[in-house]
This record gives C-alpha cells, sequence and structure tokens, in this order.
C-alpha cells in the first residue's frame, strides 16, 4: 500500500487527512473527527476543515474507527524443530516472507496506525530467523520510514533460538530488537518436546544463545509451556530460570491437550511451591513475573468487567501472512479464508467488521454464572476456543479449571502478604497506596 502525495494535514487539529486517491482516514483523537474519501463510509468529518481534490463532507452518528499499531507477521512458515504440541506442527506449507511483501506490510502499519502512538512489528512462524535476512532488511526500513515520519517503531521475534549466532544476536540488541524466547524450563522438561526434526532435543542450541542474549537484555520474556507430561519438571524448571536471573516467566499450561484431575492437582500443587519462590524472593527484593500469578492478581485491580478479546484481535494488533494476507490473530494464519480481514495492498474488507463485534456476552464456558474469574474472563484465546470446541465463543473446561487454579493461587499470594503492606503494594502496583 502506497501512501498518497496528496494527503493533506488540518490545520485546524493538526492531523492528517486522507483523499480520495489513497482512501485512507485518520481521525483526530482530540475531537474524534476526521475527513472522509469518497468511497469510505466508517468515518465522519471535521466541518471546519476544507474540502480539496474531492474531499466529501460526511457527518454521522458512529463510533471512531479503531487503528492497528502492531503487525505480527509471519517471516517463515516452516521450522527447523518438530515440537510435538506446536499448533502450527504438521503445517505443509513452507513459504517464506519476501521483502517486498514486508516492505508493503510496514507500509500498511503507517498508513492504518495512529500517528500519536508508537507501532510494532512482531516476527513469527514457524521459526522466523529463518528468514533472518527478509526480517533484517524489513526492520531497517521500518526503521528508516518511522524516522521520515518521525513515529516509535519497535520490533521483535517469537524464536526457538536455535537459529541464533552471535552477527545475529549482535543486530538485534544493536537495533533495539525485542525476543520472546520459547524455552520450557530445565532440559529435562524442555527437551522432553521440544525436538529438531531428527528426533534430538534442542535444550543445549537453545540454552547457549539464550544464555549469551539474557546477559544483553536480562528482562527478556521466556515462554514456558507446561504440559501434562512434564509437571513433573515444572518445579526444577522454574527454580533454573529463577537462579539464572530470569524474572519474566510467561509460564502458560497447554491449553489444546486434555488433563486429568490428577493433572490439575499436581498442577495446583507445583504453582503453590512456586508461590513460596515469588514470595521468598519478594521479600529478597526481586520481583518475579510469573504470568498464572500477575493474570490472578488482576483480577483484584480491574473494577466491573473486563471487555473485548484478549489480544486485540483484528483491531489493534493483526497477523500477517507471507503472502501478505491479514488475519485477525497470528493464530488465523495458515488457517485458509476463515480468518482472513483483507490484505496489505487493498486493506481491510468488509470481514473486520465481524471480527471486531465481539460480544463478550455470548461467552460460555465451565460453570460460568459461579466463577470466581468471571469479571476478568473475556473468553480468552479464541483460536483454542475453536480448536477445541469448534466455535469461538466457547472456552474448553481446560481453560476455565486452569485459570481458576491460577486465580487461587494468585488470591493465596496475597492473602499470605496482607500483612506485609509494602510487599502487596509491590505486587499489585499500589507502592503509595495503602493496602487497607
Amino acid at each position: 500500500m502506497e501512501e498518497c502525495e496528496n494527503c493533506f494535514t488540518c490545520e485546524n487539529c493538526y492531523t492528517d487527512q486522507s483523499c480520495v486517491e489513497c482512501q485512507v482516514c485518520v481521525e483526530c483523537q482530540s475531537c474524534y473527527t476526521a475527513e472522509s474519501c469518497d468511497k469510505c463510509e466508517s468515518c465522519f468529518t471535521c466541518e471546519t476543515v476544507a474540502q480539496p481534490h474531492g474531499l466529501v463532507q460526511k457527518t454521522c452518528q458512529i463510533k471512531p474507527k479503531i487503528y492497528t499499531n502492531s503487525l505480527t507477521i509471519f517471516a517463515s512458515n516452516g521450522c527447523n524443530l518438530d515440537c510435538e504440541y506446536c499448533f502450527f506442527r504438521g503445517t505443509k506449507d513452507k513459504d517464506n516472507l519476501t521483502y517486498e511483501v514486508g516492505k508493503e506490510a510496514v507500509d500498511f502499519l503507517f498508513l492504518v496506525s495512529d500517528s500519536t502512538k508508537p507501532v510494532s512489528i512482531w516476527f513469527f512462524g514457524g521459526e522466523p530467523f529463518l528468514n533472518y535476512e527478509v526480517m533484517q532488511k524489513v526492520i531497517l526500513y521500518g526503521k528508516q520510514k518511522a524516522k521520515k515520519y518521525d513515529r516509535q517503531l519497535s520490533f521483535g521475534a517469537t524464536t526457538n533460538m536455535t537459529l541464533l549466532n552471535q552477527e545475529r544476536i549482535d543486530f538485534w540488541h544493536e537495533e533495539g530488537g525485542n525476543l520472546l524466547i520459547s524455552l520450557d524450563g530445565c532440559e529435562e522438561g524442555h527437551n522432553f518436546y521440544r525436538k529438531d526434526i531428527y528426533g534430538e532435543g534442542s535444550f543445549a542450541t537453545a540454552w547457549n544463545w539464550t544464555e549469551k542474549w539474557l546477559k544483553l537484555k536480562p528482562e527478556t520474556s521466556i515462554r514456558f509451556t507446561v504440559n501434562p507430561e512434564t509437571l513433573l519438571y515444572q518445579i526444577k524448571g522454574l527454580k533454573f530460570l529463577v537462579e539464572w536471573g530470569v524474572n519474566n516467566i510467561a509460564m502458560c499450561p497447554n491449553q489444546e491437550c486434555d488433563w486429568s484431575e490428577e493433572d490439575y492437582k499436581l498442577y495446583k500443587e507445583n504453582l503453590l511451591e512456586i508461590a513460596e519462590v515469588f514470595i521468598a524472593k519478594l521479600r529478597e527484593g526481586r520481583r518475579l513475573l510469573i504470568k498464572p500469578f500477575e493474570d490472578g492478581f488482576s483480577l483484584h485491580k480491574i473494577k466491573g468487567r473486563m471487555g473485548g478479546t484478549r489480544c486485540g484481535t483484528g483491531g489493534y494488533d493483526v497477523g500477517v501472512g507471507v503472502d501478505g494476507k491479514l488475519y485477525r490473530c497470528h493464530r488465523f494464519v495458515l488457517r485458509g479464508e476463515a480468518g482472513e480481514i483483507g490484505n496489505v495492498w487493498d486493506g481491510f474488507s468488509e470481514k473486520r467488521k465481524e471480527t471486531l463485534n465481539y460480544d463478550i456476552n455470548k461467552i460460555q464456558g465451565y460453570n460460568c454464572e459461579k466463577c470466581m474469574i468471571k469479571a476478568r474472563c473475556n473468553g480468552y484465546c479464541i483460536a483454542v476456543n475453536q480448536d477445541r470446541k469448534g466455535d469461538l465463543w466457547i472456552v474448553p473446561e481446560e481453560v476455565c479449571k486452569q485459570e481458576i487454579i491460577h486465580q487461587e493461587v494468585a488470591d493465596f499470594i496475597l492473602n499470605t502478604l496482607r500483612s506485609e503492606e509494602k510487599l502487596y503494594n509491590k505486587v499489585m502496583g499500589n507502592e503509595n497506596k495503602s493496602c487497607r
């Protein structure tokens, strides 16, 4: 999607306005108004602004449009590992992103984003570092474009770390990139599922480069997936990461497999022991971020009920396939037409409106009416819902039971810290407030 040179700046509210050629509307965040073009029916206009080259005055009572400030771009559909629990395992399409498509995606992002806020590009796969050279070129192009328009651009990638080398680490760090590292705790737990195409465990290679990266960016988050079969290594894996200095651990149970009642019991016992580690480190002055606990803490921070999807699907964040097609999120890439909402050349299609009509009241789950976490439940991952239940609105029982365990353990932590006000407030982000 190319920029149109005929776009102009509104002297009244200092926002870039749209024209009939580019057909993109940009609204003013201070007054929520925008110029609309001939074929656009989703914006309303600021009547005090002039109307050059065919701009149409239109006033209507609809909500301001939703900006997209973040793209999750597939750098490669292929992967050098063969992790048994991966939701893309078995994908036959191994295509890679081309620079031309990546460049169009960047142009698209700058056109559909809120110009007053930063933009973000996140690379995904497959394993994105299979296509490192193209990622590198797209990043440099994006940074050049951000500099031209005085915008802030962040970038990163979700990676298994096995294709990193010193040159790639140096580039990623020097350019200010981020990584979400898929590493399932200790060697035994990690290698149980995360194997290469020859059946060999990937921990040694992954940890070698993870260790080097963490020395540069210790705040990096580790994506630690817990499966029923790896529950025996969960505590050891957590302690390994903590002892090495990792503070940000996205420990997530696999929500796309069957869990038995014994699995749930052991999972909760493990989390209670990990909670003791969390509390002990907190008393030493170290604040760990462990996702199940943070999710539970959030229940006590919100008022009313959480709204919208878990990750802004189809709105703030959009998935981009290697072919340039747009999807409601990265999980819907490689699923065909089901999740398509446009492409980077023509923009969003009418299907995006369906994606944005997310009605939280349609959600169905396990014992919803009496659920202790109903206030913070927003339906969780709609892709998981679709895969496990065949319906975007039905939350699998596994997810509900896991989240209830997270809440119970998070509440245990908070109740333990009630008498230690400073620590309680540190956990809740209220360092300057009283917890009483």
